[in-house]
């Protein structure tokens, strides 16, 4: 599965809209597709890109979401620490 991204240009990459498919981002976000998969194709190139407040993204998506779900769901919880009224360990 494949995934399109416009996120934020800084080193979190914080997600700004995301959609299925290059053409439905670009209807998101009112903006002609091929703007969208130029850069997204100069980043997997190049890297980061430069002084932009944002760059868009293609990833793929390997599995389903339900498998993710699941591996979250079979992760231990935490044990709880008790602290001494000192709060010591």
């Amino acid at each position: 599965m494949e995934l399109w991204l416009k996120v934020t240009a800084d080193e979190y990459e914080l997600p700004m809209a995301v959609a299925d498919s290059c053409p439905e981002l670009a209807a998101m976000l009112g903006i002609d597709r091929s703007t969208i998969f130029r850069s997204a194709k100069k980043y997997e190139k190049k890297g980061r890109g430069g002084k932009r407040r944002y760059i868009y993204r293609r990833i793929n998506v390997d599995g389903d979401i339900e498998d993710w779900l699941k591996e979250e769901d079979d992760v231990p919880e935490k044990k709880h620490i008790e602290k001494d009224h000192e709060g010591k360990l």
